[in-house]
């Protein structure tokens, strides 16, 4: 106990940081639905330079926590169609990487060190870490993961920043195509809320979980029996 207590007083500003990262999306996504639904024709007559300065400024509010990927893939697809895909990908791995360094910059190894202290725990990093496009992936394919909230676990954890793209590149993809296809089938925004709940979706979000639960823990089982 005394442990756990020293654990979260040597990383309470990352604890903090944490909190907001899983937080602050749930209670940012239902004010931006409220304005996207006010100006909604102002928004349908956005030209390419807007939807450029769009997607520029998600990759900043994707990065800390203020707007939910899985929320920006379904506004742009009930906006763009599927020609968003693209500029939605570009914007969540720009804010992967700002989410990366930043939480580096804030983390500065301290977690890692901490855990490291653990008997044991040394071999158990270093056996993920060889995982390392593994653990990513099943981390970000899960939609329960807040997507800044990840960032930070993965970069204090210690992944590479070459590992960490591709895996959230890989991982995520599944359920943005999802997502954005839920925004093209949604023919007003105020139904996406009550439409994108259906059976399909239902379905195809818990078998994402199932995937990443179950991933998660083969990865973790290896990693503590070798």
């Amino acid at each position: 106990m005394l442990k756990l207590f020293k654990f979260l007083r040597k990383n309470s500003v990352s604890l903090v940081y944490c909190l907001a990262l899983a937080l602050v999306p749930i209670i940012s996504s239902s004010s931006i639905s409220v304005l996207a639904y006010q100006y909604e024709e102002t928004i349908r007559a956005f030209a390419l330079p807007q939807w450029a300065v769009f997607f520029s400024l998600t990759a900043f509010t994707m990065a800390f926590a203020i707007t939910p990927t899985t929320f920006i893939s379904i506004l742009s697809g009930y906006f763009m169609g599927w020609v968003c895909l693209p500029f939605v990908v570009v914007s969540y791995l720009a804010a992967a990487a700002i989410s990366f360094f930043l939480s580096k910059k804030i983390d500065n190894g301290k977690m890692l060190g901490s855990l490291r202290s653990y008997e044991g725990a040394e071999r158990v990093i270093d056996n993920l870490k060889n995982k390392e496009f593994q653990v990513v992936f099943y981390s970000k394919i899960s939609p329960l993961l807040p997507f800044a909230f990840s960032n930070f676990l993965l970069s204090a954890g210690g992944a590479s920043f070459k590992g960490f793209m591709i895996g959230s590149l890989v991982g995520m993809l599944p359920r943005t195509i999802f997502s954005i296809w839920i925004g093209t089938q949604a023919y007003q925004l105020v139904s996406i809320s009550q439409e994108g709940m259906g059976f399909h979706t239902q379905a195809f979000i818990s078998i994402l979980i199932l995937i990443s639960v179950v991933g998660v823990f083969r990865l973790f089982q290896k990693a503590f029996a070798i």
